[in-house]
Formats: structure tokens, C-alpha cells, sequence
């Protein structure tokens, strides 16, 4: 039989109306090598695709973000290039949800904020800060990473305007660089470049883990740190639900979740989920949750204006 080539024009607009797109996820792009967690997320997501007895594109397409940009921003450039977030801290989540109507936002991954101390540099930890309040003291101590473009920096954001833990007079003092992201601060961090650094309490559990050492340690503050919580965040969208929803119950499945400590470098999003014996050795600090979120969101961009000044 001969097709003519107006019924196969139809039949390809058919077939193009009908095929679904692959599921495509904006995080950040530690989420995106070959060995990271992200590897791990897709694996598991395609093949409990494949199990299903849906019809599902079990494409799973991990999108990095902008060198220059963080999650959001990147997101609101283009949101139909996206069908969903993964890692956004919980005020940027409330940033988003101001400008973007957001369907499900599930807890993916947590761990407080700390800063890290170089035992070599300071040896002596009787010396040590013991409190917010004595930071001052130690002026050009830290580095400290840009909230503009950084997660990391956005903690310090929450330090300073959220918890109120440090003035902006006092936290300018202590800063000695700030830098464009955690990994560049942490890599000079480690040159010997500052005594101190802006991270997180599981930066202390890579040490212990990889490299068997506790050379760079949290500075145990009575005072206490923020948490950052990560989230797998779903905008207010028709397109492909069912995949999404997979996605989140692979997210929260005990085969990723486990795997988030010494692949992500934080902690799970349950208590419940067993660590690794490193992870249990850290230095404990006092993890300060936030109050309003909504309500700092709405004084973020003033608060981001007032420290870059």
C-alpha cells in the first residue's frame, strides 16, 4: 500500500504530539559527574522506570547550573526548559515560591553549616573561639563564599540576618576573601590560605572518611550553626507527573539515601538512615532550624544587596 505524503506528515505530527520528552532535572553540578550521586540517582530511577507497568520516558536528564548563577536564577531564565529542581536550600525554595508556583517540595538531603578550623594554623584549641561573640577578635580569619551565586553563602546570609549569630560589621571583619563558590574557597582553605573556612559540619566527616585525618576540624561554637536543608522541588506543571513522582520516591528510597553521606557529603533527610562510622565521629555542633523562611525570602535580595555592598 502507498502512503501518501500528507497521511505520513500527519502520522509524524501524531507521533510527535504523543512522544514524551525526557524528564529533565536543574541541580547543581557536583550532582552531575560520572561517580556522583547524581549517576546513582539516575541508574536507579531508569531502571525502576523500566519495571514499570506505565508507559513512562524513563530518561533521566541531570541539567548542571550556571557557573554564574544559582538555582533559581537559572530556573527563572528559562522554566520550560525544566520539569523539576534538585538541591535547593530551604530559603531558596521560598525564593522560588514568590516568583514561581511550586507544586511539591520534598526534603532530599540536611546538614548544619560550620566553619572549619585548620588544626595546623590554629593549634591550640584552647585558643580557639568558643562563641560567636569572640569572632571578633580574630579579624581577617575566614574565607567565606559569595551568597549571590553560592548555597554555602547563603547559610552565611541566614548566620547573619536569619539567627542574628553575627553582626554584618563583625562578619566584613572576620572575612578575609570571598569567593565565587565552596570549592574555590575550600581549595585555597587548604593551602593554608585562612585558619578558617565557611562550610559545612560534614566537611570535618571527609576528612575522617578519605583521608583518615583530622587535621581540619568544626570550631565547636556554643552558639551554634544554621542547617541547610536540601529539596527536590517540583513546579506547578502538567508534564510528565508520573515520572516526577517516581523520581521523589527514588530520591527518598533507602538505595539513594544511604548513599548521600559519603556521596553528597551531608546527611540523609531521615534520622532513621544509618552513617557511616566517620559521620557519627564528627564534632557536634548545636543545629539552629529556621523560624520563617516565607518571611526571610521576602528580605533576601536586601539582605544579599547589604552584604555584597
Amino acid at each position: 500500500m502507498r502512503v501518501s505524503p500528507a497521511t505520513l506528515s500527519l502520522i509524524f505530527a501524531l507521533g510527535a504530539c504523543t512522544a514524551k520528552a525526557p524528564l529533565r532535572v536543574l541541580t547543581y553540578s557536583s550532582l552531575t559527574g560520572p561517580d556522583s550521586l547524581g549517576a546513582l540517582i539516575k541508574e536507579s530511577f531508569e531502571k525502576k522506570c523500566r519495571a514499570s507497568s506505565e508507559r513512562l520516558n524513563c530518561e533521566l536528564v541531570l541539567i548542571p547550573e550556571d557557573g554564574d548563577s544559582n538555582l533559581v536564577a537559572t530556573y527563572l531564565k528559562n522554566p520550560k526548559n525544566y520539569d523539576a529542581l534538585l538541591g535547593l536550600e530551604g530559603l531558596q525554595v521560598e525564593q522560588l515560591r514568590q516568583k514561581s508556583p511550586i507544586l511539591r517540595a520534598e526534603l532530599f538531603a540536611r546538614g548544619p553549616h560550620a566553619f572549619i578550623v585548620d588544626t595546623e594554623q590554629w593549634k591550640d584549641p584552647a585558643l580557639w573561639p568558643k562563641k560567636w561573640a569572640d569572632l571578633e577578635k580574630f579579624p581577617s580569619s575566614a574565607f567565606i563564599q559569595d551568597p549571590r551565586v553560592s548555597s554555602v553563602g547563603l547559610g552565611w546570609i541566614k548566620a547573619i540576618f536569619v539567627q542574628h549569630l553575627v553582626s554584618p560589621e563583625v562578619a566584613r571583619k572576620i572575612t578575609r576573601k570571598v569567593f565565587p563558590s565552596w570549592s574555590l574557597s575550600y581549595d585555597a582553605f587548604q593551602k593554608n590560605g585562612a585558619p578558617l573556612v565557611w562550610s559545612y559540619q560534614s566537611s570535618e566527616a571527609y576528612h575522617r572518611c578519605e583521608e583518615k585525618s583530622v587535621r581540619y576540624r568544626v570550631l565547636p561554637l556554643a552558639d551554634g550553626y544554621p542547617v541547610q536543608r536540601e529539596y527536590f522541588v517540583v513546579p506547578l506543571a502538567e508534564p510528565l507527573p508520573a515520572e516526577k513522582d517516581l523520581l521523589a520516591e527514588v530520591l527518598l528510597s533507602d538505595e539513594v539515601q544511604t548513599q548521600i553521606p559519603k556521596k553528597n557529603w551531608m546527611w540523609p533527610a531521615s534520622d532513621k538512615t544509618a552513617l557511616p562510622d566517620c559521620f557519627r565521629e564528627v564534632t557536634p555542633v548545636k543545629a539552629l532550624e529556621d523560624a520563617d523562611l516565607a518571611g526571610a525570602a521576602l528580605h533576601l535580595q536586601r539582605w544579599l544587596d547589604q552584604w555584597s555592598l
